[in-house]
């Protein structure tokens, strides 16, 4: 009986944890102005270009067009080359973006945001051209605004490099840090979006300082409620932040995570399967340096019963083997001795 309870709840999570996700993608999708499943909002390739020619022109256009486009750019790259191969049409966009009528600058910014992940087609002059007032409106309090601008900022740090020290120039790493604490979880997820891709690219070029400032900005709640865990693993390999990643709140944060995923979550989804994979890495790297992070790992490890070198995923097994050596070769002999004996008894 107790069984099948469980096995209940298990399925009542899993079917709240799908729909959940369903939502926040379609929330995020109608942000950039795009009606799922619906073959009547999508945008011909041949009207993209006259959309464009209205944008570049100065007076008055109504914010359909802006709307209109901000769907058609997010159909493909070919609809991107389309709109920028109209000398102006940029700019044109840039002066709804930073002008004071709101709701074509909230138009324009989805638009630029949708412009952004088609890196290959732009370049840093591009970036220098919208960059100031993307530092503005990432100062303002407009949920819609913070959202595209943050993920607009995360794109653009990806087109070149003079691109990114244009945008790291005029504040982006601090601003984006900021809004790890919004409380729009939204804005949020895409803040980590653009951190994540910043570090993983960029990380070279970032100071100690900064990244202790994305490490110690990082809450049990982001945790919980955003997927951090390739930010965290990316961090945690550096050395230089060991300090706050290893915050036992954090650390049992991740664990707690890492539990629910492999008790309640089909690893099927490529989202949770990454997700996991990270959460194992990260976990591994704090483990092999801080006796608390390795005891709190350990504690979960035996009381969950987590054991995946049996793991349908090689790279699991892998990384979970990875995991229990930083274990059994921690500096600490203490903390050696303790794992040997967890290890034996699990």
């Amino acid at each position: 009986m107790a069984e099948a309870v469980e096995m209940l709840k298990g399925e009542m999570r899993r079917a709240h944890q799908e729909r959940r996700a369903d939502r926040k993608n379609r929330e995020m999708m109608s942000r950039r102005g795009v009606k799922l499943d619906n073959d009547s909002d999508f945008v011909r390739l041949e009207e993209v270009k006259p959309l464009a020619e209205a944008v570049k022109r100065k007076g008055h256009m109504d914010v359909e067009v802006l709307v209109k486009l901000q769907k058609a750019l997010l159909q493909g790259n070919e609809f991107v080359s389309a709109f920028l191969s109209v000398s102006g049409a940029f700019a044109g966009i840039v002066r709804d973006f930073s002008g004071v009528r709101p709701n074509y600058a909230l138009r324009a910014a989805f638009c630029l945001c949708n412009l952004s992940v088609n890196t290959k087609s732009l370049s840093w002059r591009q970036t220098k051209a919208v960059a100031p007032y993307l530092m503005v409106h990432l100062d303002g309090m407009n949920s819609q605004m913070l959202d595209a601008c943050a993920w607009a900022v995360g794109n653009l740090s990806l087109v070149d490099e003079q691109s990114w020290e244009i945008l790291h120039e005029l504040g982006a790493l601090q601003k984006l840090v900021k809004l790890l604490n919004n409380t729009n979880e939204a804005v949020v997820t895409s803040a980590v979006y653009s951190l994540t891709h910043i570090t993983e690219a960029r990380i070279a070029k970032l100071n100690q300082q900064e990244l202790k400032d994305i490490s110690s900005a990082i809450s049990p709640q982001t945790l919980a409620a955003c997927d951090l865990s390739r930010l965290i693993f990316q961090l945690s390999t550096t050395g230089v932040c060991d300090l706050e990643l290893s915050s036992p709140a954090v650390v049992n944060a991740a664990i707690l995570k890492l539990q629910n995923h492999l008790q309640s979550s089909d690893l099927h989804v490529v989202d949770v399967l990454s997700e996991v994979t990270f959460l194992i890495r990260y976990l591994a790297n704090v483990s092999s340096t801080c006796p608390s992070s390795a005891h709190s790992v350990l504690t979960a490890l035996v009381g969950a019963n987590i054991n995946l070198l049996n793991s349908s995923f090689p790279h699991l097994q892998s990384d979970f083997s990875w995991l229990i050596a930083n274990l059994l070769k921690h500096p600490c002999e203490e903390t050696r001795e303790e794992a040997s004996k967890c290890l034996l008894k699990n």
